[in-house]
């Protein structure tokens, strides 16, 4: 008998089972006399099958599986996933990965394996037996959260944010961690778990974030609109504001600009960027009016995704744009000598000004660590300017060299994490140095002088009341 409905697989985590077949998962039989299954936002994880299908198997059935993450599983055929028997198993927004034994995917001559949108990587035995990729999959290392404990979310960092059908992200759970320490609010606006978020209709290209319950929203296909926070205060002054910004190529005229806004609620004041096509502008609004304060070069590659980084320091304001190479270039810094930034709480947003239109993506607010700022002499000696650069090579073996640059004398730590966020090695241990460029060599070896595997690793610099984290790829 057909049931009156579709039946649901969702959000389950299937671990550590054994089976024949289909260790984690099984699909058989359908004939096309059953519903089509409903599944979506499952892990399935670490599964072994002593025939085919360490993570599914699908005979004779054609499930689509959604935002799935099938990784480290183990079969003689299929260590992923097995179709057979004429099954067409359909996977979309979806993650195959680190599969111990018989390839992540295996379809049989008779059945098929679909992809869409899928991450497929690392598989031992291929990761496509019987079936090919399509033009949406993408290849990489996922950056799991935690593996170690299961977590399987991502991180902010991984090639899966919002490469998924969409713009959604690849995987079950979406992003969950960070390479950066202390981020109050992030949105990279293809979250697929929206709980808890109020959505509302907004101008495109509009958006604000203070700390606090999220509100927000993003409509149209290329459109990142309002996003909005409020809640309770929370005073700080120091924080690093993220934002990617895509200028519209077909109507971004050269006297446009977009206006970002760093601002406390308590409106004492406001700093406001101006970014035109050719050039940027800082200007300084107060109850009495509003204040110029600098120009600097900056120009847009229409239809192109540009990273900005402020960072507000005390009575510091820097901005950093991130060219093609990944590499932070600073573009202005600003001291408001005469009147201090206001402690209170934060507000940073971007908006649409005049004709010119842009997109705004992966919004980032984090503190800055400033724990090692004490007293006034202490401040007085962190740097005014604070670079950390690329490490070159990248991807490197066996080594490869990390330069940073620091304005004035300051204490340093250069440390090396691993995906998970385990320290590796230690560089610079709180050693005091001069100002100018420094650089320190990482031999892909840990403390101990071990030699760590291929993979992607993190490099935290922190200078007095500053910190900075970059990733690079070690390949063995």
């Amino acid at each position: 008998m057909i049931p009156p409905f579709d039946p649901v697989v969702n959000d389950n985590i299937m671990i550590d089972n054994q089976a024949e077949k289909g260790g984690g998962l099984r699909f058989c039989f359908f004939y096309g006399a059953l519903p089509e299954p409903l599944v979506s936002g499952n892990i399935i994880i670490g599964n072994t099958a002593t025939e085919r299908g360490g993570g599914v198997d699908c005979e004779a059935a054609d499930p689509v599986m959604y935002h799935t993450t099938i990784e480290g599983n183990d079969a003689p055929a299929g260590g992923g996933a097995y179709s057979f028997s004429g099954g067409e198993l359909v996977l979309v927004n979806s993650i195959i990965a680190n599969s111990m034994q018989g390839g992540g995917l295996f379809a049989d001559g008779l059945s098929s394996i679909v992809t869409s949108y899928c991450d497929v990587w690392n598989n031992t035995g291929g990761d496509y037996i019987g079936c090919t990729p399509s033009v949406f999959d993408i290849s990489c290392p996922p950056q799991y959260c935690d593996m170690a404990h299961n977590d399987l979310r991502l991180y902010e960092t991984s090639e899966c944010q919002g490469a998924g059908e969409g713009g959604t992200d690849i995987g079950a759970k979406g992003v969950g961690c960070f390479t950066i320490p202390d981020v109050l609010f992030y949105d990279n606006f293809s979250d697929q778990n929206d709980e808890g978020w109020l959505a509302e209709t907004a101008g495109d290209g509009e958006m604000s974030v203070v700390t606090g319950a999220y509100q927000g929203s993003a409509t149209g296909l290329e459109s990142w609109a309002m996003s909005q926070v409020v809640g309770p205060d929370l005073a700080f002054e120091d924080f690093h504001f993220w934002v990617d910004v895509r200028a519209a190529s077909e109507i971004w005229p050269p006297t446009g600009f977009v206006d970002f806004y760093l601002r406390h609620t308590d409106f004492t004041r406001s700093y406001v960027v101006r970014l035109g096509a050719a050039v940027g502008q800082l200007w300084k609004f107060t109850p009495s009016g509003r204040e110029f304060l600098l120009e600097f070069p900056f120009e847009f590659i229409p239809g192109e995704w540009t990273q900005m980084h402020f960072v507000v320091l005390g009575d510091e304001l820097s901005a950093y744009v991130s060219g093609p190479d990944g590499i932070e270039n600073l573009v202005f810094f600003y001291h408001d000598v005469l009147n201090p930034i206001p402690t209170g709480t934060v507000g940073v947003g971007v908006a649409e000004n005049g004709p010119a239109l842009a997109f705004f993506d992966n919004v980032l607010v984090a503190l800055v660590d400033a724990t090692g700022v004490e007293s006034p002499e202490d401040v007085a000696e962190v740097p005014t300017v604070r670079l950390l650069f690329q490490n070159q090579p990248n991807p490197f073996n066996p080594s490869t060299v990390i330069r940073y640059e620091v304005p004035g004398p300051a204490a340093v730590s250069l440390r090396i994490y691993d995906i998970a966020g385990h320290l590796v090695d230690v560089l610079v241990d709180g050693e005091t140095v001069a100002a100018g460029t420094h650089s320190a060599t990482w031999t892909g070896r840990d403390s101990q002088g071990r030699a760590m595997p291929s993979g992607t690793y993190f490099y935290r610099l922190e200078a007095g009341g500053y910190c900075e984290t970059r990733r690079m790829t070690l390949v063995r």
